[in-house]
């Protein structure tokens, strides 16, 4: 496996600091237009992508949402999935599906595995009777938005603000908790 492109690399590439590099690539500081331009050249010969993981350990934010489902392939589910997708594309998040299959154990796995992953925060529908996740995230200080199935309805913030896409978009757009 070929090795990756680093920031050293460009950097060596364009003739300029890695300083340099990290102040075009993140948008942290001016840099002239030349400098940017030769940068940029440097990064698209090499192929450079910079490296997401590390940028979230550092900013302490991983643009990154999940959801925790009983049943995606449940019509209801399905729309509570996409309208949460787009609002947090539009917000320039990704999402993290997960489906427990109504399984508790399942759902602690997920809500332990999402919470491992630094998720920015967690919509969770519960298969049982509870509204929380397992793995304790609340207490470690993850943001979820839990409520529980019942019948044909999802209770909890979202149903209240409007159940599925609306919901969603409401749960996880501006203004929402964290």
């Amino acid at each position: 496996m070929p090795s990756r492109i680093t920031m050293e690399d460009v950097a060596e590439r364009a003739g300029v600091s890695v300083t340099t590099v990290s102040h075009v690539v993140n948008a942290t500081r001016p840099v002239s237009d030349e400098l940017r331009q030769r940068v940029l050249a440097a990064m698209e010969a090499l192929g450079y992508r910079p490296n997401l993981l590390a940028r979230s350990l550092r900013r302490g934010h991983t643009h990154t949402v999940g959801i925790i489902l009983p049943d995606n392939v449940n019509p209801f589910f399905a729309e509570v999935a996409r309208g949460v997708e787009d609002e947090a594309f539009a917000h320039g998040y990704s999402v993290i599906l997960c489906n427990t299959d109504g399984n508790v154990e399942k759902e602690g796995f997920y809500a332990t595995l999402l919470a491992e992953k630094r998720v920015d925060g967690i919509l969770f529908v519960a298969a049982g009777g509870g509204t929380e996740p397992g793995g304790g995230l609340v207490a470690r200080g993850v943001a979820c938005q839990a409520g529980r199935l019942t019948g044909d309805l999802c209770c909890g913030r979202c149903a209240a603000r409007g159940g599925g896409p609306r919901g969603a978009r409401s749960a996880s757009g501006p203004g929402a908790d964290r």
